[in-house]
């Protein structure tokens, strides 16, 4: 997303335009091995570099899996996507990632690759050791053994394993290849009583070892046949059946297995003892009916089986499911599932079991075959658990999950019921009962009476703890109590509440409005607002109109990835808070770099303060999803120089319209609110936005196609603005509580306590305005009303209201005007001074004007012939004066200097030249009345932060009124021009002059760049030589060492972006480093080095 906006200089009726663009990293970095030395690296160029051309990439390296980095190619000073890294260690993984460069960013990395240099030749793996053979049984013998301690550069794939029978004379190959780095073997099939020996080799890539040691074993004599028996022989499918088995293996391990499949015993893994025998029990599974086997084998292949006889293939059911208990009045009502399997006979009943504590469920009762039972035999109040049994004809299934649930009874009564008196209502609230009884909470009953103890039914609420009673008549005391229900019943009721309506209050007069600009934005009448933007500028769509439906802002990108935007700008405002309804575009971005910014943004107007620093509240619309956002930003007189997204929610269950409030002092304050909600708040900003503001009701993009329609269109509604967040009440007694109420449900807004002097500030800065509510000061317990409008109100933050008094509060502002060259008053200079937007008063210093003391004035005084507004009396260097409400009267002073107006003219004004270059700027300054008068003092320059340097911070003007200071260009060029200001000072000799600026538009292109492929190589090696940023359609002449060389063209001509791309083969030279120089006609020139590896013979 970019955030940025295009700035309207209302004082001088120039528009400039700024914007931040974002360069996407390279993507798709792969890494592929050449041999044990070279890898080879590839990767796509970015698919959005912001409308900004690709100069190079940077290469890092890792070979720590990418904990730490090192750069192996600062700039690659191609385009090319390609890399070969040689060099390298053998066996040895190197990670990578890599980053585009264009003039002026270097992108975030790619996605990293990997890859291991290949490894050297491999031999023949040692031989293995430690071989050792043991006889198991009668017919075999395991062998085990220790992989060569050596691989010999390639991994084991699988051992050759031979045998002997004659003691080692000779040998036959039982196994040729393992297959697998295994390090044991069972040879099995032998015969009794027999000695055999072994030998290992081991086998890899390159071949097959020699062999290992020889070890022998000899097989056990014959043994008796592997026997079982079952206990019982026949029964039903589920029946547990004992198996015991005698002359097996020794300390072997034993399968059991039915029909052929394998099943699950008791002990799970059975061993036999030293003399082969065992014991195990498993269940019968679901067969048909007859016989069927059961066999049992050990590891070295004995086996015996044995008959059993299924007589029924039914067993139990397996357990119900999901049982479930839900409390009713006296009543528990169970449901459940059938189980997952009958057992293969049908369910023919359900046993339900039943406690008053968990796990100690004792038999209740038995129902057919249904899934749900309700106990009636249950009191209220208490917990009950219940388990549930499955029967067929077979037996009884395993008991069901627990579940418990306790009747509900009639809830407790409601807790705490405080009333509180008013005028002509009373405000009751209350605590919800401490036990609801087992179920919700459905209605609340309201009983009252005008004597205590004596309370009728008045009404009934929902599920709510509050009610005002409008139907009271002042003077009177009333008695409430509240009872509680739900589904089984009404509570006892509450406590006893009493309040006394109020006999009479005094009154609280609105004596200020804290309305600054209100606009519905659906009259269709736009005159009050100025549209611009940059897609005027770059002839991009755009459009505006106002109808019943909003003020609709459209937009479109004059091309893809390039941004414009369109605004409606308000008149200047010292209003503080700033609203406006958001609604969002219908269509979206149909291209994943896209996006559409709407916004609304205040920002400082640009006369004082030539900067783009400004706040936003809107919400950016992507291709797949929208983020409303609340921004900060700061720029230079050209462009947003950073922007930061303070508050982010990408939630796409929002609405597509919301309300959008931004509070703000300009310095260090900043709050925001999206449908009343704060998301925002910090008092430590440094967001240097002097006062007035501006308002910018903002569309931009960089999508030039959109999913509907012919364009993006935002619309805005409800815009207003106001001087504070809060109302500011006056006179009201100290420490008693001021509250704004809801003048419909009679909910208490927001509240404030009053300070020693009587005065409190309410905020309401998070509800949409005009507020319909009443303003009341109660006392410092908050129960007793002391004075309250005298009817509903409509509220604007910043609104001041006075307790007993209709009148405001005057005060007096008094301007006068000095001539600080003198010291004496300065009479006639023209003063204007105005709250919110409108001038209340205009004229000629001194000037007096009388207003009300709780207003917001904003004071601007003008110059007149030689005399130039310098500074105010407290300091402050801004012209508009901006005055908080006061408590007495005011004098300000504005000081004016006195003498003949200069010029400040820098020269070249409009130069060109490279990054990281110099250039030398001349200075003059000249009188504007009296041209035999030659200024003196100093310039001073800047170059607005751009990353320059200058070989002085000023310089002296000579007997001319000149002088002259050399700058060094950024050595990335911006993308933008630079202003070089030069602002003159006069000498403390000179008393007839006035100071004045002048500046320069400096352009700063890329500096030149030269890159060789290959880098290294012996004499004759054809070189490319690739060159960037030479002047356009320019010779370019090819040296090396010094000395021209031919090259191929043989005649090198830069294209209009002044790049070239040629050959040349090296001269015969010693080996070493030496310069290849690339120069064109207008002098510019780079070089890059080349290193002979052979010298020519």
């Amino acid at each position: 997303m970019m955030f940025s906006l295009s700035l309207l200089l209302l004082s001088t009726d120039q528009f400039a335009s700024a914007q931040i663009s974002v360069l996407g990293p390279p993507t798709n970095l792969t890494a592929g091995v050449v041999s044990s030395s070279q890898i080879n690296l590839s990767w796509n160029a970015p698919s959005d570099t912001g409308g900004s051309v690709i100069t190079g990439y940077k290469i890092e390296r890792s070979t720590d899996g990418g904990a730490t980095w090192g750069t192996i190619v600062s700039n690659t000073g191609t385009t090319a996507t390609t890399y070969s890294n040689t060099g390298l260690s053998p066996s040895t993984t190197y990670t990578y990632r890599v980053f585009a460069i264009t003039l002026v960013l270097t992108s975030s990395p790619s996605n990293t690759a990997s890859a291991t240099t290949s490894a050297p030749a491999a031999t023949p793996p040692g031989s293995p050791t430690g071989l050792v053979a043991t006889a198991l049984s009668s017919s075999q013998i395991d062998l085990s053994w220790t992989a060569p301690s050596s691989n010999g550069g390639s991994a084991i794939t699988g051992y050759k394993i031979e045998r002997s029978t004659d003691g080692g004379t000779t040998w036959g190959t039982i196994v040729s290849n393992t297959g697998s780095t295994g390090t044991t073997y069972s040879n099995t099939g032998l015969s009794p009583s027999t000695t055999y020996s072994y030998r290992v080799s081991a086998i890899n890539s390159a071949g097959t070892s020699s062999p290992s040691n020889t070890a022998s074993a000899t097989t056990s004599p014959a043994t008796t046949q592997a026997s079982i028996s079952l206990g019982p022989t026949s029964g039903n499918a589920g029946t547990t059946v004992t198996v015991t088995g005698s002359n097996f293996a020794a300390n072997s391990g034993i399968t059991i297995s039915y029909d052929g499949t394998a099943v699950a015993t008791t002990p799970s893994t059975i061993t036999t003892s030293s003399s082969g025998g065992f014991s195990a029990t498993f269940t019968a599974p679901v067969s048909a009916a007859g016989s069927h086997t059961v066999s049992a084998n050990d590891a070295v292949s004995d086996s015996a089986s044995a008959q059993f006889t299924v007589t029924s293939t039914a067993t139990p059911p397996s357990a119900p499911q999901n049982l479930q208990a839900t409390g009713g009045n006296a009543r528990v009502s169970l449901s459940w599932q059938a189980p997952s399997s009958n057992g293969g006979s049908a369910i023919t009943y359900y046993k339900i079991y039943r406690s008053t504590s968990p796990g100690t469920e004792a038999y209740l009762t038995t129902r057919g075959n249904v899934t749900s039972y309700t106990d009636l035999a249950v009191t209220s109040g208490n917990t009950y658990f219940y388990k549930v049994t499955a029967v067929n004809s077979v037996g009884v299934s395993p008991q069901s999950n627990e579940a418990s649930a306790t009747p509900p009874t009639v809830p407790a009564a409601p807790q705490n019921l405080q009333a509180t008196g008013g005028n002509a209502r009373v405000s009751l609230s209350w605590q919800a009962p401490a036990s609801n009884g087992g179920s919700a909470i459905t209605y609340y009953k309201i009983y009252r009476s005008t004597s205590s103890g004596t309370e009728a039914y008045l009404t009934t609420r929902g599920n709510v703890t509050s009610y005002t009673d409008g139907t009271v008549t002042n003077g009177n005391t009333y008695f409430y109590k509240v009872s509680a229900l739900n589904s089984v019943g009404e509570s006892t009721q509450s406590n006893e509440a009493s309040a006394s309506t109020v006999t009479s209050t005094v009154t609280i007069y609105k004596i200020e409005s804290g309305l600054v600009a209100t606009d519905s934005l659906t009259t269709g009448n736009m005159s009050n607002w100025v549209l611009y933007g940059t897609a005027v500028q770059e002839n991009a769509p755009h459009s505006a109109s106002e109808d019943a439906n909003g003020m609709h802002i459209g937009i479109l990108a004059p091309s893809a990835g390039t941004w414009a935007g369109y605004f409606a700008i308000s008149p200047l405002t010292t209003a503080h808070l700033f609203h406006a309804k958001v609604t969002l575009p219908a269509a979206r971005p149909t291209a994943a770099s896209g996006a559409v910014d709407d916004l609304l943004y205040v920002q400082q107007e640009m006369y004082q303060n030539p900067r783009i620093d400004a706040i936003g509240c809107g919400a950016t619309l992507l291709s797949n999803r929208t983020d409303w956002i609340t921004v900060w930003q700061q720029g230079n007189d050209k462009e947003v120089t950073f922007a930061q997204i303070v508050y982010d929610n990408p939630d796409q269950r929002q609405p597509t319209s919301r309300d959008c409030t931004l509070v703000t002092d300009g310095n260090g304050v900043l709050k925001s609110y999206i449908d009343g909600q704060q998301v925002f708040s910090n008092s430590s900003m440094h967001l240097n936005m002097p006062q007035p503001f501006q308002s910018y009701l903002e569309l931009q993009t960089n999508s030039q196609t959109s999913s509907t329609g012919n364009n993006f269109t935002g619309t805005f509604t409800d815009y207003y603005a106001t001087t504070s967040d809060s109302i500011k009440v006056i006179n009201a007694r100290a420490g008693s509580i001021v509250k704004v109420v809801d003048a419909t449900s009679g909910d208490t807004l927001a509240s404030s306590t009053a300070s020693s002097d009587g005065t409190a500030f309410v905020d309401v800065g998070r509800y949409n305005m005009p507020i319909n509510a009443n303003v009341i000061v109660f006392d410092s317990t908050g129960t007793s009303i002391l004075a309250s409008t005298s009817s509903r109100v409509g509220i604007y933050g910043g609104d001041v209201f006075n307790v007993g008094s209709s009148t405001a509060p005057q005060t007096t502002i008094t301007i006068n005007s000095v001539d600080m060259s003198s010291g004496t008053p300065l009479q006639g200079i023209y003063v204007t001074i105005s709250r919110g937007q409108t001038y209340v008063a205009k004229g000629f210093t001194p000037l007096s004007y009388s207003g009300t003391e709780e207003a917001e004035y904003t004071i601007i005084p003008q110059d007149y012939g030689t005399h130039i507004f310098d500074h105010w009396s407290d300091g402050s260097k801004y012209r508009a004066k901006i005055i908080d409400p006061i408590t007495s009267n005011i004098n300000l002073t504005a000081y004016y200097l006195n003498g003949d107006s200069t010029a400040t003219y820098i020269e070249p004004t409009t130069p060109t030249i490279q990054a990281g270059k110099q250039i030398k700027f001349t200075a003059t300054v000249k009188d504007q009345y009296n041209s035999t008068n030659t200024p003196t003092g100093a310039i001073s320059f800047d170059d607005g932060n751009a990353g320059g340097s200058f070989s002085s911070s000023e310089c002296t003007l000579n007997q001319t009124g000149s002088c002259m200071i050399t700058y060094t260009t950024p050595a990335t060029a911006p993308r933008y021009p630079i202003t070089i200001t030069g602002t003159y000072s006069p000498s403390n000799a000179d008393t007839i002059h006035q100071g004045s600026y002048g500046t320069s538009s400096l352009t700063v292109t890329p500096a030149t760049s030269l890159s060789l492929n290959p880098t290294t190589g012996a004499a004759g090696t054809s070189v490319t030589v690739i060159g960037y940023n030479f002047a356009s359609s320019s010779s370019i002449t090819i040296s090396y060492d010094g000395t021209a060389v031919s090259t191929n063209p043989s005649s090198i001509t830069t294209d209009s972006s002044g790049s070239f791309t040629a050959t040349f083969t090296v001269p015969s030279s010693g080996t070493g480093s030496h310069s290849v120089i690339a120069t064109d006609a207008s002098s510019n020139s780079a070089s890059a080095q080349f290193t002979v590896t052979t010298k020519s013979t």
